[in-house]
């Protein structure tokens, strides 16, 4: 199902149908739709275990330090390239460990990373699906996993700001460099808020007319900022996929945000970020 929001167009598949649309990642990259929602592609159940095991403390925690206020601090399970310094020698040390820790919450229930690779390779025509790696072969992380307790958020920014970055040169040597997607799986949903808002401000418009906000940074604009008051004015749709949906989205052009949560079921999210090879023959993941 292909359905339009008031600004952005969105399709919809279920999990047992990914084989029959091989054009949906290029279709994504170049702009034809703005995201896909596989539904079902994960048993919700086994998202409820991953939970249990996050929330007992299986795996360590690295806090948010933006949102440090907040009663329950927000926190990921691994690290994202957005979040780590030029030097990556520790990014790359911990992949490895991040990777064990995620095989470690699933258990032998599924194989999270085969299980996004199939799809990935599914919906790109039997691309052979890789894990980008750093200038000395070092593998990246495939996933992050964020816990956003009540009251936290993800502020308002674009992914392509991110690819561009200092820290991220290594990637364009990998990957088409016009733009990344993002990926993510709910373990958990909020009962209300968490929503990821996408916006129809793009990266290559506010360059024109924002130049400080679209430059190559890691930055995010809490609500409440004045970049996020700007952004805000501009037309958005509102995704919400449910416990163990995919989405993918085009995060690289589009500013996007998640609301803050409401209520004490935190909003629980894996995910990462992919993008084709510079010469459209594999696709990458990495977080």
């Amino acid at each position: 199902m292909t359905g339009r929001g008031a600004a952005l167009m969105l399709q919809e598949i279920s999990a047992a149908d990914v084989a029959r649309h091989p054009r949906m990642l290029q279709s994504l990259f170049d702009g034809e739709i703005d995201g896909l929602l596989v539904r079902g592609l994960f048993d919700p159940t086994l998202m409820a275990q991953v939970s249990e095991r996050i929330d007992a403390g299986l795996v360590p925690r690295r806090l948010m330090g933006d949102q440090a206020h907040l009663p329950e601090v927000p926190y990921t399970v691994g690290q994202a390239i957005v979040g780590v310094a030029d030097e990556l020698a520790d990014y790359f040390a911990d992949a490895e460990l991040q990777q064990a820790r995620i095989r470690s919450l699933f258990g032998d229930a599924a194989d999270f990373d085969d299980v996004i690779a199939a799809v990935l390779s599914s919906l790109s025509g039997g691309l052979p699906v890789q894990v980008a790696h750093g200038p000395e072969g070092q593998a990246c992380p495939t996933a992050t996993i964020r816990v956003l307790p009540e009251g936290a958020e993800i502020g308002a920014h674009v992914d392509n700001s991110f690819l561009h970055m200092p820290r991220a040169r290594h990637l364009h040597r990998l990957v088409d460099t016009r733009g990344q997607l993002s990926y993510f799986v709910p373990l958990s949903v909020p009962q209300a808020g968490g929503e990821l808002h996408v916006y129809t401000l793009q990266w290559a418009a506010a360059k024109l007319f924002m130049p400080d906000v679209a430059q190559a940074s890691a930055n995010v604009w809490l609500e409440g900022s004045e970049v996020f008051e700007v952004v805000r004015q501009f037309d958005a749709d509102v995704f919400a996929p449910g416990v163990g949906d995919l989405l993918i989205f085009d995060g690289g052009r589009h500013f996007h945000r998640v609301s803050k949560v409401v209520g004490p079921i935190p909003r629980r999210t894996i995910g990462g970020f992919l993008g084709l090879s510079s010469s459209h023959e594999a696709v990458y993941v990495w977080s």
